[in-house]
């Protein structure tokens, strides 16, 4: 016959491994979006994804809920460093798949004025703290992290010609 002791511990590791395992399965991307494994994704998505990434391999899933509709975004990873996102809807619907080479560390004096003009403007001021290139689906975009004063991040996208894309505060 056990213990309360005993019981009292066994119940305390199993209730500790299930928090664990609830945490490891769902866990929160800086974005709002959750990691999730791919025992968890839909039978439809896991298709979609398998069909479009081919031999590559599923590095990792993340899913994003946003009005009731689920999209699914599984990324893959290439030896060479470049990769896949395949943007699926819960039901399976393909809905893009964006090709991106590897990230490259740039010198701030080296990138292109018009690039560099737009990025000072949107850093006002503020640390820049890295710059990275990559092409997606063939176009050249630049990416920078400003430091901001409440010390979260400024991200910044701007295209070849010095056109801003996109700003983001992580």
């Amino acid at each position: 016959m056990t213990s309360i002791k005993t019981r009292s511990l066994l119940t305390t590791i199993s209730c500790s491994v299930l928090f664990l395992c609830a945490a490891c399965c769902t866990t929160p991307e800086p974005d709002g979006e959750v990691v999730v494994p791919w025992s968890s994704v839909p039978e439809a998505v896991q298709k979609t994804v398998t069909d479009q990434a081919g031999q590559q391999k599923i590095d990792k899933v993340e899913k994003e809920t946003t009005n009731g509709t689920s999209i699914y975004e599984a990324k893959t990873l290439k030896k060479d460093g470049s990769h896949l996102v395949i943007k699926v809807d819960d039901q399976g619907k393909l809905i893009k798949v964006i090709k991106k080479s590897p990230e490259v560390k740039v010198s701030f004096a080296k990138l292109p004025k018009a690039v560099r003009a737009t990025i000072t403007k949107e850093a006002a001021g503020q640390k820049i703290e890295k710059v990275e290139k990559e092409t997606v689906d063939g176009t050249l975009i630049y990416e920078a992290c400003v430091l901001q004063k409440d010390n979260g991040h400024l991200i910044v996208k701007v295209g070849k010609t010095g056109n801003l894309i996109s700003t983001k505060t992580k």
